[in-house]
Order: structure tokens, then C-alpha cells, then sequence
């Protein structure tokens, strides 16, 4: 969303499609309890338009080059790639520093910390989201979509939106928050401008 934006900042009346996405079944490992269980396949597209008269998003974005090894990929038995996970890591960075980053910003912001505002973090898994909105300063709404499409990996932010939608109105703001490989985190703040026009589609593995 950020690159994005970018672009668009630049082109008036400039539109853009946001596709984001992960098959995770073919980078998990049938027989590992630590991914197997927790990954979704699934993909997002989202359109974006420039709206001259929208507030600004305001983004932050960093990543810590020590939680390389949180996530990594492993090589099985049989000479195959597969999705590596050290749980303990991974819970451990993420309860440190994502409330760390969405206080800062939104201390930056005011405006932002009101009841119309709705915190969609990555829905990594429901203990670590659990234990970032405890340490979060303001007591903004979150949302979740993790109990019903699990861990939709880099399409579970508009996954949750989509999901959610009854709940957000033209006019709401929205607090967007991904973490996760690298380890890496990044934020925005916006304000919705239009209404949203949402929909979610499920296959069955064939």
C-alpha cells in the first residue's frame, strides 16, 4: 500500500490495483505441527484511487534484521523447500515491537485514537494479536478474522477488512498493521473516503 500510494500521490485521478497474496500449503510441511495447522492459501486484490480531497495515510515501516531467523525455509528429507517456524521467536518479536510501532504512530496522530477507529493487525495467530492489543495504549476496536480463515499469511489484512465490513462505515479509520517475515512491520493510518464494496470468495482444495 505504500508503493502504491507513492504512485498515486503523483497521478491525479490515478487508479491502482493492490494484489497481495500466498499459497502456504506448498511451503508448509504435511508432517509440521508448527505450520501445517496455522497457514491458509488465499489472495486479495484491492482497488485504490486518488482522492485529492482524502486525509493523508500516514505509514511507518521497519524491520529488524536479528528476527531474520523467526521464519525461515528449511530443506526436507526430500530435497524439498519447506516453511520453517520457531513459534516461541516468532510470538516473542511480535508482542515486543508491533505494539511499540502502532503507539508510536498513533501518539503522532490523536486523531486517530477516537471509537470510529478499527485496528486490523495480520492475523498471525489469535494468542499474539490477544497479547499486541493488551499492550496497545488506546483502546481502539479490533478486528479479526483468524477463528474462520485462519492465518491468511500477506492477504489476511484485507481479509479481515472484508470480513468485518458491516462493522465499518463510510468516514471510520482504519489502523492497518503487517509483521512478520524478516522480521518486519508496517503500519498505516487512514481515513476511508468511500464506502467499502467487499466480498469474499471460498474454494474447497481440490
Amino acid at each position: 500500500m505504500s508503493a502504491a500510494a507513492q504512485y498515486l500521490e503523483k497521478i491525479p485521478g490515478g487508479k491502482a490495483l493492490l494484489c497481495v497474496g500466498d499459497f502456504s500449503s506448498r511451503l508448509t510441511d504435511q508432517q509440521d505441527p508448527s505450520t501445517r495447522p496455522v497457514f491458509s492459501d488465499a489472495i486479495s486484490v484491492c482497488f485504490l484511487s486518488h482522492d485529492p480531497q482524502a486525509e493523508p495515510m500516514h505509514f511507518s515501516l521497519e524491520s529488524l534484521a536479528k528476527g531474520h531467523g523467526a521464519i525461515t525455509m528449511k530443506t526436507t528429507a526430500q530435497q524439498t523447500q519447506k516453511m520453517a517456524l520457531n513459534g516461541i521467536d516468532v510470538f516473542s518479536y511480535s508482542v515486543k515491537f508491533v505494539p511499540k510501532q502502532i503507539n508510536d504512530l498513533m501518539a503522532a496522530h490523536s486523531t486517530f485514537q477516537d471509537a470510529n477507529t478499527h485496528l486490523v493487525l495480520h492475523q498471525a495467530n489469535l494468542l499474539i494479536n490477544k497479547a499486541i492489543e493488551q499492550k496497545i495504549n488506546s483502546k481502539i476496536k479490533a478486528l479479526n478474522s483468524i477463528e474462520k480463515y485462519g492465518n491468511t499469511s500477506s492477504a489476511s489484512i484485507p481479509i479481515t477488512i472484508a470480513a468485518n465490513h458491516l462493522s465499518i462505515k463510510k468516514g471510520d479509520r482504519l489502523y492497518l498493521t503487517g509483521f512478520g517475515v524478516g522480521f518486519s512491520i508496517a503500519s498505516v493510518l487512514l481515513k476511508l473516503t468511500a464506502p467499502l464494496f467487499l466480498a469474499i470468495l471460498t474454494y474447497e482444495e481440490s
